[in-house]
């Protein structure tokens, strides 16, 4: 009926628009809390891309990754279909990992096919690998719809229209002067990105 898909609309609009709905409603991360991370999500609500830059440091155990590198990510590719992102952490295992974590959403998560059917995966034709994935998408580029690397990875020659940092530096990397300028040079350059 004319309401139902009213409220359909309603639905895609909030989840594309309102992270703390998409997160909490659609992707199901429920120790979120509307007087902590609602702040925090109305704030990142304001990023504009594609020339906003933004540092956020959240406390441990804050729900930083899911909110801002799955949570954010995923809204900028229902926002945009041809949008480009690359996840970046310390080592390409975590990056991976927090790939993984997007995949999962777009594999099996019921409301997120629901409200975007058009952003269902075709897994036999769309790559979709370990690295990267490939989302359905009006354009035919170059880069996957996101991309995982490590910090050190070869990223010259790749363009992206957003990239989310999460946790570069570990307990590892933060005792050697060494990694830590081979961080700050890989931050320097990933700029041209």
């Amino acid at each position: 009926t004319t309401g139902a898909k009213e409220r359909w609309e309603l639905l895609r609009d909030l989840a594309r628009t309102n992270l703390f709905f998409l997160c909490k409603a659609v992707l199901g991360f429920k120790d979120m809390q509307s007087s902590f991370h609602g702040l925090l999500c109305r704030d990142l609500d304001r990023v504009q891309r594609p020339y906003q830059r933004r540092l956020d440091l959240w406390p441990r155990g804050s729900l930083k990754t899911h909110i801002i590198t799955v949570g954010k990510s995923i809204q900028y590719y229902l926002q945009d279909n041809n949008v480009r992102v690359l996840l970046v952490a310390a080592n390409l295992r975590n990056a991976t990992k927090n790939l993984s974590f997007i995949k999962r959403h777009f594999e099996n998560n019921q409301i997120l096919h629901w409200l975007f059917p058009e952003c269902v995966p075709d897994l036999k034709n769309d790559k979709w690998a370990e690295m990267e994935i490939c989302l359905p998408r009006p354009k035919n580029v170059l880069e996957p719809t996101f991309k995982a690397f490590g910090v050190g990875c070869h990223i010259t020659g790749w363009h992206f229209d957003v990239i989310h940092k999460d946790d570069i530096i570990d307990e590892k990397t933060e005792r050697s002067p060494e990694v830590m300028e081979k961080i700050i040079d890989f931050h320097l350059l990933s700029k041209n990105l």
